[in-house]
């Protein structure tokens, strides 16, 4: 009896993402499913917030930080910390975020900061970095197929190299994972690309 099989090459690819390209690296059969016939899970009604509401918040927080550091730059500090603060309330406002539901990310959301801002103020201090960009979408031209991203944040370095990086509120150990096995990242592959 004949089984069905995927034909893949009757649905050729003109565009892929890193999480598109994860999704053939682990499951073809899942990448033929979702990103050749488009088909999608179907959808859960889930109002509770999660890790990546999280993540999409904080990307938006410093993403409008940054632009408005740039606009009217100030030396590390208090000015800092009150327009990173200023731009955690507009986006929890512009995203309407329950305050109950945000209460345990807002928690944290103290330390992420301080830690963030120690950061950064090292980062330009030692780098000399200045910042570019943020969630800028990126494309690049691979044979038949196009690469697609978007890529965080790039920063230009003192030297004049562009810096490139990547928002995770993952786990530290898990990031080093990540960059201690970079050949089983997809995203660090596709970023290095664009």
């Amino acid at each position: 009896m004949a089984r069905p099989a995927a034909g893949g090459a009757l649905l050729p690819v003109d565009s892929l993402s890193a999480s598109a390209y994860e999704d053939l690296r682990r499951c073809p059969y899942r990448f033929f499913a979702f990103r050749q016939l488009g088909l999608r899970e179907a959808d859960e009604i889930d109002a509770e917030l999660d890790k990546r509401d999280f993540g999409n918040w904080l990307h938006q927080v410093l993403r409008q930080f940054h632009e408005d550091l740039r606009a009217d730059w100030q030396p590390p500090g208090a000015g800092r910390l009150a327009r990173l603060e200023a731009a955690a309330a507009d986006v929890t406002r512009t995203l309407g975020l329950a305050e109950d539901e945000f209460l345990p990310f807002a928690a944290a959301w103290p330390q992420a900061r301080d830690g963030y801002l120690a950061w950064l103020a090292g980062h330009e201090a030692k780098e000399g970095a200045v910042f570019e960009q943020a969630e800028s979408e990126r494309e690049m031209q691979l044979g038949p197929v196009k690469l697609v991203g978007r890529i965080d944040r790039v920063d230009r370095l003192g030297d004049g190299r562009a810096m490139v990086m990547d928002y995770k509120t993952e786990p530290r150990a898990t990031t080093a994972e990540r960059v201690r096995l970079p050949a089983e990242d997809t995203q660090l592959a596709f970023y290095a690309a664009l």
